[in-house]
């Protein structure tokens, strides 16, 4: 059986459409996005010449195979490794149940409707 682990990926408000639309393409529920702010201090702010941005936050579950792929394509098509375009990582959760956990968490989720949940962001 594939490790299960909490995918979470950190980018700016403004890609929130896209990277929620790749997420889409490769069937991939997102369980959870929380709009939030930056953590540096103004002082550390100016010092860098940077200003405060909004940021998204993602939380999914993925399997270590589908990790693989989504980072591949993460690189390839959202250029998430060029500084500025975001975060992503994973947190394994090796503790969680058996089997019918697995499929339920990672499974395609159905009654999952992306344009309810994009209705509700706007």
């Amino acid at each position: 059986m594939s490790e299960l682990s909490m995918m979470v990926t950190i980018t700016e408000r403004s890609k929130l459409t896209t990277f929620l639309s790749f997420y889409r393409e490769r069937q991939v529920p997102v369980q959870f996005i929380s709009l939030a702010l930056g953590t540096a201090s103004n002082e550390t702010l100016n010092y860098l010449g940077l200003e405060r941005s909004d940021k998204c936050v993602f939380a999914s579950f993925v399997t270590d195979e589908k990790w693989e792929e989504l980072r591949r394509g993460l690189r390839r098509e959202l250029q998430i490794d060029v500084p500025g375009m975001g975060i992503a990582f994973t947190v394994p959760l090796s503790s969680i149940g058996g089997r019918r956990e697995l499929q339920f968490l990672t499974d395609a989720a159905a009654g999952y409707d992306v344009r309810l949940l994009q209705a509700e962001i706007s």
